[in-house]
């Protein structure tokens, strides 16, 4: 049925080819002179979000993707944006892209599917230039934000709002209509610019995507320091070799694998996984093969997460066991880790206040976390999305879809969990946030992407037909694809869709929370083989 249906699609769009008219190639035309003539537009009396076209010039058609107009501006006074309108094939609808880590760029790779299928897309800088040394990945610097409250604020709250504003404007002023429906779709800091959206400008968008969300901002990076501090010994080297990285590696999966029914390397829910790191804890006698006391303490301490020093927790939890700790090592920028990386530059640039700045007098050493996170209330004010209560986004008809992966590394899955169950409680219990905010916890799935589980999940087409169409997502397919070595070409690969076949390993259904999938017999690597538990 596959076969015949791929090939009835084909047929179809040979015979569109074939009836095009010359009319549709001059509509392509006056499209492409509508682009160059959005550089002379004026739209500094966009009301909320003055506006200014620095550039729109026309991208060919690559690869068989449509061509479209690429807008280039800023809000004022710095908020950057691009935004591609495709030229033929509009669906009449608007898509805005988050960005990650501390921004400072638009991470434009993410437009080119929603373009290919007809979206006008935008990415934005969220009001400040970082770029590093990978110009696909996200930024580690936040030297942007030192005594710079105008660029704390666009990056924490008013950045992705007053771009929306202005890029619909932009796309009514191309194709001669507003646009019908608007989504927004952001993963890590992305996920938290979503909640923003949420929850301070429920008018912006009609379906949200949040993913990963650092929307417990402050939290997020004070257990980036926490697990820096146990991840090294006072004299700065590794606490754990590969040799402990791999021994609790696999205790982890021979405690908790059979958890969804089947061994196949994933753990459904890590919160039922009863691993118990002292069992692994060495013995008078014992000839290598496990863990020192400082080590048991240290994973005991990642997985509880950060306490103050009354013990209270400062996150709903730390590490999940089912991420490995091979994660603490994982590189940043400057020859720190990724956890110093993002925790010393916030703490440095805008965390503290005053803020420390550059130079070699002040490192995250000078910082505790279990004494100092009580100072990060003000940065916190700006940057944070937790506020539960989404009356005036379920009003307007908002439609939330939230995910989070089970072995994320960076940020903790119970950060996630944690709000929404403060959103159910908020709004009336589980069955009425279900009705417009439902939750997707995704095993096996890193920070956003990758990772051994089934993480690649078209989550746009998801809250396109929840929106459009009233097609609540019941479940989620999640796809395994193995994957180029080409860092450039994997990051041109998340977020494309459709998924190649051949690509596919294996598929997963992916339930809403708290249901999740569970065995029931057949061929593992199937998602038809499962189905949803509790």
């Amino acid at each position: 049925m596959r076969t015949i249906v791929l090939a009835l699609s084909s047929l179809a769009g040979a015979l569109c080819l074939l009836l095009a008219t010359p009319a549709a190639a001059g509509e392509t035309g006056a499209a492409a002179q509508r682009c160059t003539q959005l550089a002379n537009a004026d739209f500094s009396a966009v009301p909320d979000a003055p506006a200014q076209v620095t550039e729109a010039t026309i991208v060919p058609m690559q690869g068989g993707n449509t061509a479209y107009c690429r807008v280039t501006g800023y809000v004022w006074p710095q908020v950057g944006f691009q935004l591609d309108l495709p030229l033929d094939g509009w669906n009449q609808n608007f898509v805005e892209s988050g960005c990650g880590g501390f921004c400072g760029r638009a991470m434009d790779w993410y437009c080119r599917s929603p373009v290919a299928h007809g979206y006008a897309c935008l990415a934005t800088d969220l009001g400040h230039r970082s770029v590093g040394g990978n110009p696909l990945a996200a930024s580690f610097s936040a030297l942007w934000a030192l005594d710079n409250l105008q660029a704390q604020i666009d990056h924490g709250f008013r950045g992705a709002h007053v771009v929306a504003i202005a890029g619909k404007a932009i796309a009514e002023r191309f194709y001669g209509r507003t646009p019908r429906l608007a989504y927004f779709v952001g993963c890590s800091d992305g996920g938290r610019e979503a909640l923003n959206e949420a929850q301070k400008f429920p008018d912006d968008f009609d379906g949200i995507v949040a993913g990963a969300p650092a929307n417990n901002y402050a939290a997020v990076f004070v257990a980036q320091a926490w697990n820096e501090r146990l991840a090294f010994n006072p004299d700065r080297k590794p606490l754990f070799d590969s040799a402990a990285i791999k021994l609790v590696a696999a205790a982890v999966l021979a405690a908790c694998d059979m958890d969804d029914g089947v061994k196949d390397g994933l753990i459904g829910d890590p919160r039922q996984c009863r691993f118990a790191p002292a069992a692994l804890r060495c013995k008078p006698g014992t000839p290598g093969n496990c863990l020192s006391d400082a080590q048991v303490v240290a994973i005991e301490k990642l997985y509880s997460g950060p306490a103050g020093a009354d013990s209270k927790p400062i996150m709903p939890a730390g590490v999940s066991p089912a991420t490995s700790l091979s994660s603490l090592y994982a590189p940043g920028s400057q020859g720190r880790t990724r956890g110093e990386s993002y925790a010393e530059e916030f703490l440095r640039y805008f965390g503290l206040s005053p803020a420390p700045g550059p130079g070699p007098g002040w490192s995250l050493a000078d910082f505790d976390p279990v004494r100092d996170y009580r100072r990060l209330g003000a940065a916190d004010a700006l940057m944070s999305a937790t506020n539960p209560d989404l009356r005036r986004f379920r009003a307007e008809g908002g439609k939330l879809i939230l995910y989070h992966g089970w072995d994320d590394s960076l940020i903790s899955p119970m950060n996630t969990i944690d709000y929404y169950e403060a959103v159910e409680r908020e709004m009336g219990g589980r069955a009425a946030t279900q009705d417009f905010a439902r939750l997707f916890m995704v095993p096996g799935m890193d920070h956003c992407a990758l990772g051994p589980g089934a993480w690649d999940i078209d989550y746009l087409s998801a809250i396109d037909a929840w929106v459009d169409r009233d097609a609540a997502p019941d479940k989620l397919m999640g796809a395994h694809v193995t994957l180029p070595p080409d860092p450039a070409q994997i990051f041109a690969m998340i977020g494309s869709f459709p998924i190649d076949p051949a690509r596919i390993a294996f598929t997963r259904p992916i339930y809403p929370y708290p249901a999740r999938a569970r065995y029931r017999g057949g061929d593992s690597k199937s998602a038809d083989s499962f189905t949803a538990a509790r």
